[in-house]
């Protein structure tokens, strides 16, 4: 299976190549770049009775509907 991008160039000449990479460049320039995703996540300074709700909101998580249930169903 071959490259069809990698194809197309190849019959470039080098000035076509050169005025592509131009162009390519200016794209780039153009374009943003997308927001870096939060990888990490903050501890609980120190662990207490919310703990879970901490850790969950450090996560960027809402579950406080899903610990309301928990709590109905415990009694």
């Amino acid at each position: 299976m071959t490259d069809p991008v990698s194809d197309f160039l190849g019959q470039l000449s080098y000035d076509q190549l050169c005025q592509v990479e131009k162009r390519i460049e200016s794209i780039a320039k153009q374009k943003k770049p997308s927001p870096a995703v939060a990888t990490g996540y903050k501890m609980p300074v120190s662990p207490g009775y919310n703990s879970t709700e901490q850790l969950a909101e450090s996560l960027g998580l809402d579950i406080s509907g899903l610990l309301k249930e928990a709590k109905a169903w415990s009694r």
